[in-house]
């Protein structure tokens, strides 16, 4: 199921907004043991859009069933036999970087940045719990010092074989990096996947998302990190247009606080 922000007035979806909530494709055979199942999930869009009043948005979801050949309607990116991704990344073109403008940031106190509409696949490829940068995603540059909030949505996904003689995991763990090393609390597990030995081994994607508040001063670098949890199969960070990858950043106050101005 992806989900999206839509604009009744102009009856178009916001570029850039498609979240990809959750994905889930088994084989064929249904092992007896396991059966049928049910998974659930959430997803956060979170961003900066310049919008004309009066306007209407809502929330949308779209369904996508198939048989994993590629007749549904939400379909990852192209992977042979859905779970084994080509050798090396592919990555589309790269995002662009959108800041407020001079003369917004003289009108109100704040600046806002954010990553661009993107479109990559990025295997992980490290050790088990290796970070490692996503550079498919533009680092963001603070452009003031402050207080600022800043808001990440990372797709992931997760692919195990089959079949395995043994308990087999993997998953995705992402983080925010500034000027090259990790902000420690900003980590945060997109996806996690563990099979019983003798499992039939599947796909599931899901967005995870991480909100917090940090110190930063003008210049700061701000990078999206991530790792593969276990090694057993296959993780990724994927983007396009199903559901995004994608880092905000909105200033909220001075370093020592708000004045009474």
């Amino acid at each position: 199921m992806s989900a999206l922000w839509f604009n009744t007035t102009t009856n178009a979806f916001v570029p850039g907004s498609p979240r990809w909530v959750l994905l889930h494709d088994e084989p064929g055979t249904v092992n007896p043991e396991t059966g049928l199942k049910s998974i659930g999930g959430n997803a956060v869009c979170e961003g900066f859009v310049t919008i004309t009043a009066p306007t209407t948005y809502e929330i949308r979801g779209l369904r996508g069933t198939g048989d994993g050949s590629g007749a549904g309607q939400c379909q990852p990116p192209a992977l042979p036999d859905r779970r084994h991704p080509p050798a090396g990344d592919h990555v589309a073109e790269g995002g662009r970087l959108m800041t407020g403008t001079a003369a917004s940031l003289n009108r109100v106190d704040g600046a806002w940045v954010q990553s661009g509409t993107l479109d990559f696949l990025r295997s992980l490829t490290g050790a088990n719990r290796a970070w490692e940068v996503v550079t498919e995603v533009p680092a963001l540059t603070i452009p003031r010092a402050g207080v600022w909030e800043v808001a990440y949505q990372v797709r992931g996904v997760s692919l195990l074989p089959a079949p395995g003689a043994a308990n087999t995991d993997t998953g995705v763990t992402a983080g925010m990096y500034k000027n090259g090393a990790l902000v420690p609390g900003t980590e945060a597990i997109v996806i996690y996947h563990n099979e019983a030995a003798g499992d039939q081994g599947k796909q599931i994607q899901a967005t995870g998302s991480r909100q917090f508040i940090h110190t930063f001063a003008a210049g700061d670098a701000v990078q999206l990190g991530a790792y593969r949890l276990g090694t057993s199969g296959t993780a990724a960070v994927v983007s396009n247009g199903d559901g995004r990858t994608s880092i905000t950043a909105h200033w909220v106050a001075p370093e020592e606080g708000d004045t009474p101005a």
